[in-house]
């Protein structure tokens, strides 16, 4: 069944994997331990249709506006920026009130099949003490974040692979590399492990970036990632 899921499909399940949602489909918060605001406004391109989120306490007219704006966009393959919607899309959302940040960037899903790297440690409760020295911050919260997996160089861990987003069809990959050890490929072995298990749980592992992260699009390119659509996220 997670095979036949096509890109609007992937989109939606990101965007349950992102954020929590009330029983309006309103989102609510950010779907991780510090559970900080979501964004006034989430919206997922695709070549097969779009996904539109709106935070619950956005004014209903601002909210008719922006379905109004995105129904009138042609839904294209062209997945790339574009800044004319974007600029639009900041105009409505300025009406309410001042735009405070935005994250925008390509979404893949990680493919079936990859090669499990034979130097990348999956990290549990017995050996989370590894973590110490280079990511000690996720000792106390392993549990949270499983699976996780990690690139060890000369005796400490040098990349690191968990799941940021965790919903019932799917997880986001979260990956930190330490700057030392950055442009050598580390990351994409960790990714790897990390969908690599995903795929045993019969879950969709997928792998979100922004348009400035040069490094994190080489990671999907390297493991030749299927672009299902672009997401935006405006606070």
């Amino acid at each position: 069944m997670l095979n036949m899921l096509n890109k609007l499909e992937l989109m939606e399940m990101q965007a349950k994997a992102l954020f929590t949602h009330d029983n309006n489909n309103f989102i609510r918060n950010i779907n991780d331990l510090d559970g900080a605001p979501a964004p006034r406004f989430f919206f997922g391109r695709t070549p097969d249709g779009n996904v539109l989120r709106f935070r619950y306490d956005l004014p209903q007219v601002i909210i008719r506006k922006l379905t109004s704006l995105v129904t009138e966009e042609p839904i294209n393959n062209n997945l790339s920026r574009n800044t004319v919607i974007l600029e639009k899309i900041k105009g409505i959302l300025q009406e309410h009130k001042e735009i405070q940040k935005i994250y925008e960037g390509p979404a893949y899903k990680i493919p079936r099949g990859i090669t499990f790297p034979s130097d990348v440690i999956k990290i549990t409760n017995d050996n989370v003490h590894l973590l110490k020295n280079s990511f000690g911050y996720m000792i106390s919260e392993l549990q949270f974040w499983e699976p996780c997996f990690v690139k060890f160089v000369n005796g400490n861990v040098a990349s690191i692979c968990f799941s940021s987003r965790i919903a019932d069809a799917s997880h986001e990959a979260g990956v930190e590399t330490l700057s030392d050890f950055r442009g050598k490929g580390f990351a994409a072995d960790v990714v790897a492990a990390w969908a690599a298990d995903i795929y045993k749980i019969n879950r969709i592992p997928a792998y979100s970036t922004s348009w400035d992260n040069t490094a994190s699009q080489s990671v999907a390119k390297k493991l030749k990632c299927d672009l299902y659509g672009i997401d935006l996220s405006i606070y």
